[in-house]
């Protein structure tokens, strides 16, 4: 009984520990859900499960979520993941993609109309591919907590 009372005692300080490293307010992945701050409070999009990354943009008003679906991937089947553009203003999702690719290089134009995701250009507003890709000029800005998963 003592050692179960260690061990259930480790668990509850562990579980605390790792609440306070992930203060409210921050940009995180929780469960099948995008969590990042809004004009009220706390706000989160339910996306899906197998979450692993994201990008925001630098002004905050729009990301990139994306994660491989392991859960769906019948044996012999490509692996693929999917790709969520969300709208954190209206807290929706604008497009879903899904790709086959790799690592996965995501990127938001400096004027804010497009996204790059590897070779892809779309656009911002509605999620739709740009073909003929046009010349893309990313955004710069400084870090800032939540930027990205990296």
């Amino acid at each position: 009984m003592k050692y179960v009372s260690w061990a259930l005692l480790a668990l509850v300080a562990s579980t605390a520990a790792a609440c306070a490293r992930t203060p409210a307010g921050a940009i995180r992945i929780k469960g099948d859900h995008f969590v990042y701050p809004s004009q009220q409070a706390e706000a989160s999009i339910r996306l899906g499960p197998s979450l692993d990354a994201w990008n925001v943009s630098c002004d905050k008003r729009h990301a990139l979520v994306w994660g491989r679906a392991w859960d769906q991937i019948q044996p012999g089947d490509a692996p693929y993941s999917n790709l969520y553009l969300l709208d954190l203003d209206k807290g929706e999702i604008v497009a879903h993609v899904t790709v086959s690719s790799g690592s996965y290089e995501t990127e938001f134009s400096q004027d804010q109309t497009l996204v790059r995701i590897d070779e892809r250009i779309l656009r911002q507003a509605d999620g739709t591919e740009v073909d003929p890709p046009p010349a893309f000029h990313p955004e710069t800005c400084a870090p800032f907590a939540g930027k990205n998963s990296a």
